[in-house]
């Protein structure tokens, strides 16, 4: 007979990282490194980023020019010694996650399905949060898409990307969408390439999962415990139209207006997390 199956959905979830790996990865030039740190980190994270180590001021009308104040300090202070604060923070943060994704093993996360924050205590003062204990916050499964055409993108401040993940091809007809091949063409319609993103999330779709991060010499360990139940439903898959019209329904990602959660004050403190 096979043994009685464990009786609880809890999960748990183990990751050990090189602190030496994260400073290789801080000596890449500027744009390589946001582009990894954009594939890493989700909005919700970067704020934390900045207060952490007191690097630069950014605002959100400042998008642009955030990269080219921030990432070259993060290179240089990843490059003055191995095993220096940036890289072990960025480290506790990719066991975290790596940790979280390997307790939910019923589903496929990836890092930006992951938000690794620190816990809202009231009992702290605001600069004293970042110092706080940590937890996950875990994506909803399969989030909507929401797509817009070109005028409403513009509207609601969408980067231009190209990217397959943000795009999809088709036609909004009689406000529904319609997806099609880039080249199908239908009552002298051409199938377009419009703009696509996550439906936003709200803080009660989004599930905590516990963490603990411990560093110890060249090395991050985290370990995660989640609930990973497999019977709860799953949401249905589908497109939502924005005309442009109302309060905007998507989750923004880098270069949209209003992608960061708040604006990033001077830091107050280097606490571990």
């Amino acid at each position: 007979m096979a043994p009685k199956p464990f009786p609880y959905l809890i999960r748990q979830g183990v990751d050990i990282c090189r602190v030496s790996r994260v400073s290789k990865i801080l000596e890449k030039p500027s744009h390589e490194l946001l582009r990894w740190a954009l594939k890493i980190f989700t909005r919700q994270e970067w704020p934390q980023l900045w207060r952490q180590f007191n690097e630069a001021t950014v605002k959100q009308e400042a998008l642009g020019s955030q990269a080219q104040l921030f990432l070259p300090k993060l290179t240089l202070s990843a490059s003055q010694h191995a095993h220096g604060p940036l890289a072990q923070y960025i480290a506790g943060r990719w066991a975290a996650k790596e940790a979280t994704i390997k307790a939910h093993q019923r589903r496929r996360l990836f890092m930006r399905d992951v938000s690794i924050v620190p816990q809202d205590n009231p009992l702290l003062k605001p600069q004293e949060r970042c110092t706080s204990r940590v937890h996950a916050l875990v994506a909803p499964e399969n989030l909507k898409r929401i797509v817009m055409d070109p005028e409403v993108a513009k509207k609601r401040g969408l980067s231009s990307s190209t990217s397959p993940e943000y795009t999809v091809s088709g036609n909004i007809e009689d406000g529904q969408f319609v997806q099609k091949p880039e080249s199908a063409t239908q009552d002298n319609h051409p199938a377009l390439r419009l703009q696509s993103r996550r439906v936003r999330m709200t803080d009660r779709e989004q599930q905590i999962a516990e963490i603990s991060i411990s560093h110890e010499a060249e090395y991050a360990v985290a370990v995660c415990m989640a609930l990973d139940d497999p019977t709860s439903p799953r949401a249905d898959v589908g497109y939502i139209v924005d005309d442009g019209t109302g309060e905007p329904l998507h989750e923004p990602i880098w270069g949209d207006a209003e992608w960061l959660v708040e604006q990033v004050p001077e830091a107050a403190g280097h606490g571990d997390g």
